[in-house]
């Protein structure tokens, strides 16, 4: 399913134009992915006045996918993560590519779209969801840029913490990088 122009065009302008990546990255950086275009995804829109303020997307998991895959979910975040904390039969929705536009941040705006994706969770008997975010780096370098670039935008907290970490699939000196929530 082909998300909404609108919903791309304020990713785009969230993200390059005015946003955490402006001036930093690739301006013609991907804004729509594979995933978006799955049966399984919804992508979320809020508008105010007639004009689209905020864009969220949820994908939902799909257990006949994941066994042709081999995956628990076949979910976006799988190819870089592991699920170890979700217990085992749970099913679990991905939600991200959030974008606010910059004169409504900081508004009710994403709040309402965490309502629609709690009650999308709930058609779908859905208990768990992971957010995701592109903030993957070579260099601890380009972490820390990152990351104060995204303080100064109002995106990020002051508890960020850039440093490296291993990431083999038997590295189990450090917590999980990744922590379900439920609702």
């Amino acid at each position: 399913m082909m998300p909404q122009p609108c919903a791309t065009a304020l990713r785009y302008s969230a993200f390059i134009d005015g946003g955490p990546k402006a001036g930093i990255f690739n301006h013609a950086a991907r804004e729509i992915t594979p995933f978006d275009l799955l049966d399984r995804t919804r992508n979320l829109v809020a508008y105010a006045g007639g004009k689209p303020v905020g864009t969220m997307r949820i994908v939902l998991p799909d257990a006949r996918q994941s066994a042709r895959e081999g995956t628990r979910f076949n979910l976006p975040m799988e190819q870089s993560l592991h699920f170890r904390e979700v217990p085992e039969g749970a099913r679990i929705a991905e939600v991200g590519r959030l974008a606010i536009h910059v004169d409504h941040r900081g508004s009710d705006v994403i709040r309402l779209l965490y309502k629609s994706v709690h009650r999308i969770m709930s058609e779908h008997d859905i208990r768990y969801y992971a957010g995701s975010s592109l903030t993957g780096a070579s260099r601890i370098e380009e972490a820390i840029s990152y990351y104060r670039t995204l303080l100064s935008h109002g995106f990020a907290s002051k508890d960020i913490i850039a440093e490296p970490r291993s990431c083999s699939d038997t590295d189990d000196q450090h917590e999980p990088i990744f922590r379900a929530s439920s609702r």
